[in-house]
């Protein structure tokens, strides 16, 4: 499922994104990989971006809040989002993720996105899901492994 966000959605998207990295340095919080700094600014901006588009796939209105960190979910505080510029991401769940709750993979960057699939996260973290890759210690599932959006989207 492919989603094309607005310039004005854009927007949104990269204040709230600028807001969630500033909130992260106000709190001392780094990357889970060492990301640099640049990066972690991007990964920010473009996560709200897949959330902004999530909530357009599903006709939900996104409050693209900034200071809920692993307290509230991302779109309509029922689904959460990971997002990937790469377009054979996987979807990247830690042990601390919330068990019964959808992980939605997004792929792409500003402003075109694609919905890859969707898994729970108890689903997603079992023993052959995990590994270390570029010094990230999580599950990593691969998109043949989550489900179609359809299935999520008739479930809603």
């Amino acid at each position: 499922m492919q989603i094309e966000l607005s310039e004005n959605e854009l927007f949104q998207a990269a204040i709230i994104g600028i807001q969630r990295r500033l909130e992260s340095m106000r709190n001392h919080r780094v990357g889970k990989a060492g990301q640099p700094l640049d990066q972690m600014w991007r990964d920010n901006i473009e996560g709200a971006c897949g959330e902004a588009a999530v909530s357009k796939a599903l006709n939900t209105f996104w409050l693209g809040e900034w200071d809920v960190f692993k307290t509230r979910k991302d779109v309509a505080n029922k689904y959460e989002v990971r997002t990937s510029s790469y377009a054979s991401a996987h979807l990247i769940l830690f042990p601390d993720d919330f068990d019964n709750t959808p992980f939605i993979l997004v792929t792409g960057s500003a402003p075109n996105y694609r919905m890859a699939g969707w898994l729970l996260g108890c689903d997603g973290k079992k023993n052959q899901y995990w590994g270390t890759r570029a010094g990230r210690s999580s599950y990593w599932i691969p998109q043949s492994d989550l489900h179609n959006m359809k299935d999520l989207l008739d479930a809603s």
